[in-house]
């Protein structure tokens, strides 16, 4: 039998697995300088360089608050040494009235041009806001609109008072000449009817009755004019030397509030019966005169009538009845259609000047002659018109 070998049965040659030893805990690593003397050393520097910081914050609050002081008075000492800081008050206040002037006659509404003048040169220097604020003229162009703040019309009528009595141009716009529509109801009976309501805008108006030197009512419709008329009738207007009306055409059937026109809510629209004495200018658009706007008459020196409605000779008559002053008459060219038969001679003693103008019509069709008609003054002067 074949010999076998034990020899790698020895037990030298016999690896046993071996019992698993516990782990010696791990130290945690020391880097260069981690000791209590360099944390207290960057505690330290923590410290000093905090309180730097808060030093130099406040060398910038303070940095900037003498930036603002030096500021202004960079800014007082420019104005002091400007040319027109120089000017005497009087001068100056001569110059903005008359730049409050030319303002307010750059066109209606818009821009309340007049106002925003004022507040302008109200901000520029605490010695040109004294004299605007102090000064009444400046505030006497007055516009009111439905949706003008009371508190603002309170304070320009209180300065526009001062300590003199000073003359007023009034403008009542409803919705006619605004840049954006303020009045979104301008033609409704609701905001006729706030505006005219008691401790609102034409109340706070009517105190200032005897002060109105001209007076505009600018209407996108019919009702607004006709319910101011209303407050108008029984008043005096001892200062008031020009009236200006302007409404949609009595013809203008499209109109929101014509049903006023045609089914009127009183017969009476006159306006100052208790007197206007200084009365001398009188402009209407689109009502008929007597019919839908009357006025004081006698003092009257130009009268200017403009619409699509017609007059016959008759009734343009009427029209004019009682102005035994006038000088000026502007009308539209193809404002009086002569009816057939009637006497087709105005008489006219006092006027001196007629002029025609077509910006709401055209020219009549057919034949010329049927149409003319005469103004003839006191020297025999006449006046042709259509000039066709």
């Amino acid at each position: 039998m074949p010999r076998f070998s034990f020899a790698l049965f020895s037990p030298r040659f016999i690896s046993l697995p071996q019992q698993s030893s516990i782990p010696e805990p791990t130290q945690p690593r020391k880097l260069p300088g981690q000791t209590h003397e360099h944390l207290h050393e960057l505690q330290t520097k923590q410290r000093a360089l905090e309180t730097r910081v808060s030093e130099l914050s406040r060398d910038l609050k303070t940095s900037e608050a003498a930036l603002k002081r030096t500021r202004k008075q960079v800014i007082d000492l420019t104005n002091a040494l400007a040319p027109i800081s120089r000017v005497p008050d009087d001068i100056l206040r001569s110059i903005f009235r008359t730049a409050y002037s030319d303002s307010a006659h750059q066109g209606q509404g818009a821009w309340r041009k007049p106002h925003h003048f004022t507040r302008r040169i109200a901000s520029v220097t605490r010695r040109w806001r004294t004299i605007v604020t102090t000064d009444p003229s400046l505030f006497t162009h007055i516009d009111v609109w439905l949706e003008r703040p009371l508190e603002c019309l309170k304070l320009q009528l209180k300065r526009s008072s001062g300590t003199t009595t000073v003359p007023l141009a009034v403008t009542f716009d409803f919705g006619c000449h605004t840049w954006d529509d303020a009045w979104g109801t301008s033609i409704s009976m609701e905001s006729s009817a706030e505006f005219c309501a008691p401790r609102k805008h034409l109340d706070l108006m009517l105190a200032h009755v005897a002060r109105w030197r001209t007076l505009s009512i600018l209407a996108a419709g019919f009702r607004p004019v006709f319910d101011v008329f209303q407050h108008l009738k029984d008043l005096a207007a001892p200062a008031l030397e020009s009236v200006k009306v302007v409404a949609p055409s009595v013809h203008k059937e499209e109109a929101n509030d014509f049903m006023i026109i045609v089914n009127p809510e009183h017969n009476e629209f006159r306006i100052f019966d208790g007197g206007a004495p200084l009365l001398r200018s009188v402009h209407v658009a689109g009502l008929e005169v007597p019919a839908y706007s009357d006025f004081p008459k006698e003092g009257l020196r130009r009268f200017r009538a403009v619409g699509k409605f017609k007059w016959s000779c008759k009734r343009f008559r009427d029209a004019v009845k009682g102005m035994v002053g006038l000088r000026e008459l502007v009308i539209n060219e193809t404002l009086v259609k002569p009816v057939e038969g009637e006497d087709r001679v105005v008489e006219m003693p006092s006027v001196v000047s007629v002029r025609v103008e077509n910006g709401y019509v055209g020219r009549w069709n057919g034949p010329s002659e049927a149409l003319k008609w005469t103004i003839r003054n006191a020297e025999g002067t006449e006046f042709v018109l259509p000039f066709l």
